[in-house]
């Protein structure tokens, strides 16, 4: 993989002479020495040759550097940073070239290298995800003169814009201002994981013109139409990529997502320029390039290329272990390696590197809440002595042990974007266990929601169901695909699932077996779960007041929707209105369903827009975001059996009828 970390190497490098000659291994070479490469050998041939400080790319470079290859190409001396690099062997791809004292050294970049974005992409939740949706803004300066206030931090991700000084900003930029009579170019986005897709559309979009201005978009605002963990790396991290690039002269730092007239008339602008990638709206549904297409200053370029982002991130994941298998070599010991033959071994093993102290332990990151944010930031830093261990999905941390601490916030996802729908934006779902008395196997037939780390809020009808050869028996918790384990989606991979012993289930005094009046009932686990990207505890809302007839709000669980003709793998939602009482009454009133000496206000009503959930929902939470927090309002108790007909809702055990139960019945953690 290429990024800004190699670019400085190599800016070090030529700093160091007059030529640079880039020796570039083969996709063979790397892998029998490394472990799969995440870019082909011909990818980063062109890459290599988009950096600005490159005279000359060799290809298919030996692993080891011979004294017969600086000969051949006439150079005096041979350049590598100061981590270690060997063979499969174990031996210093460097030892001759060192032995003959024609060897240089250059410090390597602090904050990144390929195995923290490897680690970003697979284990990671971004720790600009618990910060908000606040976004830093930037003067309209030149990449040259920005970040000299040291107040310039990110309230996104913590950290400083152009860490970690801005001095690396100014030695990656040309730091020249165009000619008046240049032509200028702009164009805009994330750039996320620079790759040879982006380095062609910048080759091509330089071709327009002489001077090529490149606005790199806020985390938050990639994230706002990207959602998931993106972007993976952050926005300092992104402008040295770019500003690498040798089609790039300057860059916008946190530039708007719209171009506007303002911008186009600051810089100059004679021509904006974007790919053949689909355009996403500004969050007012405007176009962002409506501006210049008014102006006649827009054009589409094709650059050859249909590699993206996602692309690279789904190469990685697809060779995980073997990634991780080389995450696990980097991070045990650089002088020493670990090999295995047995893939088995790899995907069994938890490798320890160093001991925890007295008061902590060395557990999985997923079982330790108190250092997930820790273990975020150290993705950016570099900072590895946090870790202890790691096994084949995720590292190990030394964990406090009074690390089951009582839940603080509830209704967060940790992966951010108010569109996104996938892996981990719905966190609070779990599903009910039931187990086969004959064969052991397990089903699912039922949902509820997390609202501790020990209870699990569901239907009664669910927690008391009495299933022909089937009991009781566990609550599932992490899931989104029901056929994947781990879940990978959006660029970031879940952590396994868990099944959690139950240890007793607490069920309305009134709920009588068989009817749904109050239906709800508490599932208590006999350990306390871990919170996970895809493990989380919804808020519960406790009053009316604002649920109001026409409100919308979400049903969120697995099953089959009235829309489907199949019941999918994946975690289902479905926005739904909420309905008045009067039209389930008119429903359900002759059913003998609604009959209760104390139904007033146990039920709400919610949909009737000719689509619903239906089978496999029982239980599942109904809930609405407010304020960024999710909160559940209805507990799915049951629907009619013909789902989805128009004007046809399905009745909720209200959560605000029954806040004060469940908070009095609720076992401490």
């Amino acid at each position: 993989m290429m990024h800004f970390g190699h670019a400085n190497s190599l800016r070090q490098a030529k700093a160091l002479g007059q030529k640079l000659i880039v020796g570039v291994h083969t996709d063979e070479e790397i892998t029998k020495h490394k472990g799969p490469p995440v870019f082909t050998e011909q990818e980063r041939y062109k890459m290599v040759r988009g950096i600005k400080w490159v005279d000359e790319v060799i290809e298919n470079a030996p692993y080891v550097t011979t004294l017969d290859t600086l000969d051949e190409y006439n150079c005096d001396f041979c350049v590598h940073g100061d981590d270690l690099t060997m063979t499969a062997d174990g031996v210093d791809t460097y030892h001759l070239v060192k032995a003959a004292k024609r060897y240089r050294e250059v410090p390597r970049t602090a904050g990144i290298s390929t195995t923290d974005l490897v680690g970003r992409m697979l284990l990671m939740t971004r720790n600009h995800f618990h910060q908000g949706t606040q976004e830093y803004s930037i003067e309209k300066e030149g990449s040259s003169t920005m970040g000299q206030d040291s107040r310039a931090r990110s309230p996104w991700t913590g950290c400083s814009q152009f860490l970690p000084t801005t001095q690396k900003i100014i030695q990656f930029s040309d730091g020249k201002a165009p000619a008046e009579t240049d032509r200028i170019v702009y164009v805009a986005g994330a750039f996320d994981l620079f790759h040879v897709g982006h380095l062609e559309f910048l080759e091509k979009a330089k071709q327009m013109g002489d001077y090529l201005i490149v606005g790199l978009h806020t985390d938050p605002m990639v994230n706002q139409y990207k959602g998931g963990n993106y972007p993976i790396m952050n926005l300092h991290e992104r402008t040295l990529s770019v500003l690498a690039c040798k089609y790039v002269n300057e860059v916008v730092i946190g530039a708007p997502y719209s171009v506007t007239k303002d911008l186009m008339d600051h810089f100059k602008v004679n021509i904006v320029c974007h790919g053949k990638t689909p355009i996403s709206n500004d969050v007012d549904s405007s176009d962002p390039y409506a501006i210049p297409k008014i102006m006649g200053k827009f054009e589409i370029l094709d650059s050859g290329s249909d590699m993206t982002t996602e692309q690279i991130v789904d190469r990685i994941i697809q060779h995980r272990l073997e990634y991780e298998n080389r995450r696990l070599i980097i991070q045990s010991d650089e002088s020493s390696r670990h090999q295995s033959s047995n893939l088995d071994d790899i995907q069994t093993k938890a490798y320890v590197r160093s001991p925890c102290d007295s008061i902590s332990e060395c557990l999985p990151l997923s079982e330790c809440l108190s250092m997930q944010y820790q273990a975020a930031k150290a993705c950016y830093s570099g900072d590895r002595t946090i870790y202890c261990g790691i096994s084949e999905y995720e590292p190990y941390v030394c964990c406090p042990r009074n690390r089951f601490e009582k839940v603080s916030v509830c209704g967060k996802n940790l992966v951010a974007g108010q569109h996104y729908k996938g892996l981990g934006a719905f966190p609070f779902v779990a599903r009910i266990g039931f187990k086969n008395t004959n064969t052991a196997a397990l089903a699912y037939p039922c949902a509820g929601s997390i609202i501790s780390r020990r209870v699990i809020l569901t239907a009664a009808h669910c927690a008391l169901a009495k299933a022909d050869g089937h009991r009781l028996s566990s609550v599932r918790i992490g899931e989104y695909d029901t056929t994947s384990d781990p879940d990978c989606q959006s660029g970031f991979c879940a952590p396994p699932v868990v099944n959690h012993a139950i240890s007793h289930v607490i069920v309305h005094p009134d709920y009588i077996s068989g009817q749904y009046h109050h239906d709800i009932a508490l599932v208590v686990l006999k350990t306390p779960l871990n919170f996970t990207v895809a493990a989380q505890a919804i808020c519960l809302h406790p009053d009316r007041d604002n649920l109001i007839v026409g409100k919308r709000v979400v049903i969120v669980g697995w099953g089959k929707m009235s829309t489907s003709s199949i019941r999918l793998p994946e975690m289902q939602f479905l926005e739904v209105p909420l309905t008045p009482w009067e039209t389930c009454l008119h429903v359900y009133g002759s059913t003998g369903a609604l009959d209760s000496p104390k139904s007033v206000g146990q039920w709400m009503c919610a949909g009737g827009e000719s689509k619903d959930a239906c089978q496999g929902f029982g239980g599942a939470p109904l809930v609405f975001r407010e304020n960024g927090l999710f909160k559940q309002i209805g507990i799915m108790s049951f629907g009619s059996d013909n789902c989805g007909a128009r004007k046809t809702p399905s009745v909720y055990t209200s959560i605000s009828h029954f806040y004060q139960w469940i908070q009095d019945n609720s076992p401490p953690e």
